[in-house]
């Protein structure tokens, strides 16, 4: 199938498609706290049991918790939400099979967050993403978890038979190259980064693919909506410098 052979994802993939970095400090640490001690120490607040489970965090807790910014925030409480912001963006990608909570073993991590921008995050999701395939060869496992939207964005950009077409094959500013495919708008929410909010670009996702969902088994997803989804989403590419956001976010 591949002229090169074998082939697998590799550090340099992970980079590309998702534009974190891959030189650093290994992403390790102790996997054993008292957990509720380091969320008030880090975040200023201990977790409810309902939120709390063993070492995992529910990751609507710190959306419903972390939601609005005091506007006479101090520099501490601005941390604490940065650190809860980024906790959600880690249990994004360092995902478990419910793709709900995250695991609190990296916080202490973000205990300094200039510090934290010096780590290999690129290797340690690669790693992540490892575990988990390995994981997944099991039979008897029903659920992958895992940064999957690399394997994805990595069998689309090898396997072009399968991929949708892209208007464009170079990425929207300094984004990453794996925003060719996915499709979201940051420039609309520049304030939630510390920016200035100008005018968007136009949405030109049509209203009526709220209305498809994999209910309808009668549809052919290759032609139809399946096929208008795809335009919609290649048609679209990531606005926004995610590079300068990302810095935004190392540096508060």
């Amino acid at each position: 199938m591949f002229p090169e052979g074998e082939i697998t994802i590799t550090l340099q993939d992970v980079g590309l498609i998702t534009g974190l970095p891959v030189n650093g400090a290994a992403v390790t640490g102790r996997s054993r706290h008292h957990w509720s001690s380091v969320c008030e120490a880090l975040l200023g607040v201990v977790p409810p049991n309902n939120a709390i489970r063993g070492c995992y965090l529910k990751m609507n807790w710190l959306a419903e918790e972390f939601s609005q910014l005091p506007d006479e925030a101090d520099e501490e409480v601005v941390h604490r939400f940065a650190r809860a912001y980024i906790m959600r963006v880690i249990g994004s990608i360092f995902s478990d099979t419910s793709a709900s909570r995250v695991n609190l073993m990296f916080l202490p991590l973000l205990t300094d967050l200039e510090e934290a921008g010096n780590y290999s995050w690129g290797g340690a999701c690669l790693a992540w993403l490892y575990r988990q395939l390995c994981k997944a060869t099991n039979p008897e496992v029903m659920q992958m978890a895992g940064p999957l939207f690399i394997v994805q964005i990595w069998a689309w950009d090898w396997i072009t038979a399968v991929s949708p077409a892209l208007s464009n094959r170079v990425p929207h500013h300094d984004a990453p190259l794996g925003s060719r495919w996915k499709w979201h708008q940051p420039d609309r929410v520049m304030r939630q980064f510390g920016m200035q909010q100008h005018i968007p670009v136009e949405l030109q996702q049509s209203a009526a693919l709220h209305d498809v969902d994999l209910r309808k088994s009668d549809t052919n997803w290759a032609k139809d909506d399946g096929l208008e989804h795809m335009y919609a989403i290649t048609n679209n590419p990531t606005t926004g410098s995610m590079t300068a956001i990302c810095d935004l976010i190392q540096s508060v």
